[in-house]
């Protein structure tokens, strides 16, 4: 204990007076009086607060307990009333929990189709929600554990948030525990002073990630970006998720005139991510020729660390091989019904058969639906077609481009599919009540992990897949010289381990400021209101010029784009092509892959890398590339531009198909490592007014 508050006593010790002694024993004994004070209050403080050390005794352990009941009560209630009265860490509860949000979603979906949601959403045949469908046996059940084990993984979350609160352990609580009437009044003011930390509750505990891979139309072009079906599936899921403590997040990271390959592909993780759960493939119309693009995207992505499940968005005629061969692989695949829609959009009213009256007294969503037989069309389009805000300043009011009333059906049924699910994982989690938390959790990741090793001991190239590939992808391997040794481009393609520096928009990558080793992150966002970085404004990179010396790649945008010229507060379409930029008169410009964010964020390893460097180039709409800006013809048939990688010339550059152009130089394809492991690439345009445009680098 410290020392009481009493004041010393005298001594018998004979004390020599000299001038001022008196004055030095006043204080001395003022000194000692303070110091007990402090003491004393130091030791009422301590035993108020939790996570106070240097005591010790059963009083101040049972203060410690007392404290710690308060603590733990006030957490209990904020918790209880933040989940609506009930336990995430209790399965039934979490039952209960999605049973209540599932009411709640559809009570707001029939508030914009009333009686049609049945028609809209539920299949007659079973009760199920259409019109998505697991390929195979394997796909719902894979995907069913992989969401078991993130609501497992959630509880474990909140465990480790509730066993430290203010230094108390409030994950298990009893009866004995909470604090007794009379020991709350004692201790209100330690109550006052730490409720406010005790009563701020986490409402998530871990994220799932769906993300959208697509052309225009999955963008959204002709919407606002919250029009796009990602977007309504994302604010259907967000409660329904969040109310068993996950956080869920729709990436609609879809890019206009963009097909699956090679940027998607080849930088499948940069763009969408690394912690995705569930992606879709909706390239159905630049994909049209090359159909099996969609294998070589699909396979990189079930690759990814998230271990996600798979879903291709439209014509399941012209992709079921593709998708039985993944499925035989062992990956969670899903499609959507071409059946089943064709047969709920034949159940949407007649617009042009109905009249003012009955068109009014229609849903929202059902009206001005369906004209002359076809969803959006005829006097469906146009002013019926999308939405009042910001209507002049869009771009991309295209027939092929879908209203946002198809793409909220699309959302929607997207949503409802993936709620039943987790409520089903949730219900087997329930059958098995009987196995511990950990015992669970442990047993179902064991299973996830022998697997995916039996998965990965598959070799994927058969000979059925690697005619198609040669067929039905876009490249033009045969262009390239003999190699020696031989290189297996799909094996590459499809399983390579790769490092990719893409300025594409939208995408992780620059988002989370990975590209430019920057502190700077954002998202989708308003022209002008980014806060990730943007680089320069094409015009003052193209001021900076000077060949006297060396100076960075510069990432640009430009404010001339009509993208960037709209006056709308809201975010319409965050696709915007920027892309790496240097001219005649920059001198040397140099790039280094990796940088120092993107090796820690996507765990580079130099020792599996072959140094094989690919580019793509900025891409002109509909092939319309202005007079002096470097095509990939000008880059592979003449020498307007040097580059450099590690010092090594590159002597060709060979167009490969798809838009990848390969590096060459005189030795082969392969680049030796820099000291640092990474690649040290230099450009140089060499012809007066010249300049290039490139989107992105990628090394294998």
């Amino acid at each position: 204990m410290g020392i009481t508050g009493t004041t010393p006593t005298a001594t018998n010790n004979t004390v020599e007076t000299r001038p001022g002694h008196h004055v030095i024993a006043v204080l001395l004994a003022l000194c000692a009086f303070a110091l007990g004070y402090v003491m004393m209050e130091l030791d009422a403080f301590t035993a108020s607060f939790p996570a106070g050390s240097g005591t010790s005794g059963s009083s101040r352990s049972q203060s410690r307990h007392d404290q710690c009941g308060t603590v733990c009560e006030i957490r209990r209630t904020s918790r209880l009333e933040h989940f609506d009265g009930r336990d995430l860490l209790n399965r039934q509860d979490l039952k209960k929990q999605l049973e209540d949000a599932k009411s709640r979603l559809i009570d707001r979906i029939k508030i914009d189709y009333g009686e049609y949601f049945d028609k809209m959403f539920v299949s007659p045949k079973d009760g199920s929600y259409i019109p998505l469908l697991p390929y195979g046996n394997q796909s719902l059940p894979l995907l069913k554990r992989k969401l078991m084990i993130k609501v497992l993984k959630t509880q474990q979350e909140l465990q480790k948030v509730e066993s430290n609160v203010n230094g108390c352990d409030c994950t298990h609580l009893d009866d004995e525990f909470i604090p007794t009437r009379r020991q709350r009044k004692l201790q209100t003011g330690v109550k006052n002073s730490h409720s406010s930390d005790a009563a701020l509750i986490e409402s998530t505990f871990t994220k799932y990630v769906w993300a959208t891979g697509g052309h225009s139309a999955a963008a959204g072009h002709g919407n606002l970006y919250n029009e796009s079906y990602t977007a309504f599936m994302e604010r259907d899921l967000k409660d329904v998720f969040g109310s068993i403590g996950i956080e869920f997040e729709g990436r609609n990271y879809a890019m206009g005139g963009t097909g699956s390959a090679p940027e998607f592909t080849m930088c499948w993780e940069e763009i969408l991510g690394r912690d995705v759960d569930f992606f879709s493939w909706d390239f159905g119309m630049t994909d049209v020729s090359t159909s099996w693009r969609l294998f070589i995207y699909a396979y990189r992505g079930l690759l990814s660390p998230g271990r996600p499940a798979f879903y291709a968005k439209w014509s399941y005629e012209r992709l079921k091989h593709q998708m039985r061969m993944l499925t035989e692989l062992g990956f969670p695949v899903f499609y959507s019904d071409d059946d089943m829609e064709k047969e709920r959009k034949e159940l949407i009213p007649e617009t042009t058969t109905l009249g003012t009256k009955e068109i009014e007294a229609l849903p929202p969503y059902m009206k001005y639906f369906k004209c002359g037989g076809a969803t959006e069309k005829g006097d469906c389009d146009n002013e019926h077609k999308y939405s009042t805000p910001c209507f002049n300043q869009r771009e991309g009011m295209a027939s092929w481009h879908p209203g946002y009333k198809l793409h909220a059906l699309w959302g929607h049924s997207m949503a409802l599919y993936l709620m039943q699910t987790l409520i089903s994982a949730v219900d087997d989690l329930v059958s098995l009540e009987s196995e511990s938390h950990e015992a669970l959790l442990s047993r179902l990741e064991a299973e996830e992990n022998r697997h995916y090793d039996q998965l990965l001991k598959k070799d994927p190239l058969n000979e059925e897949l690697r005619q198609n590939l040669d067929t039905k992808v876009g490249y033009n391997f045969d262009k390239l010289p003999p190699l020696d040794p031989p290189v297996d481009w799909y094996a590459l393609f499809l399983t390579g381990k790769s490092i990719c520096h893409t300025v594409r928009l939208p995408s992780e990558i620059r988002y989370k400021g990975f590209l430019t080793n920057s502190k700077k992150t954002g998202g989708p966002s308003v022209y002008g209101e980014e806060t990730f970085d943007m680089g320069l404004e094409v015009e003052e990179a193209k001021a900076d010029e000077n060949p006297e010396t060396t100076k960075d790649l510069q990432l640009v945008w430009d404010a001339n784009h009509p993208q960037r010229k709209r006056q709308c507060p809201l975010v319409i379409a965050p696709d915007s092509k920027d892309y790496y930029f240097t001219q005649h008169g920059d001198g040397w410009r140099n790039f280094v892959i990796p940088n120092a964010a993107t090796r820690a964020a996507y765990d580079y390893n130099p020792n599996v890398m072959k140094g094989i460097v690919i580019f793509v180039l900025f891409g002109c709409d509909w092939g319309n590339c202005p007079e002096y800006m470097l095509t990939a013809k000008d880059l592979c048939e003449g020498k307007k531009l040097d580059i450099k990688i590690n010092n090594i010339p590159v002597t060709n550059l060979t167009d490969i198909g798809n838009g990848a152009i390969l590096a060459v130089h005189e030795n082969g394809i392969t680049f030796p490592q820099g000291s640092t492991g990474g690649y040290n690439l230099e450009f140089h345009v060499n012809e007066p007014k010249y300049y290039t445009k490139l989107s992105s680098v990628i090394v294998f």
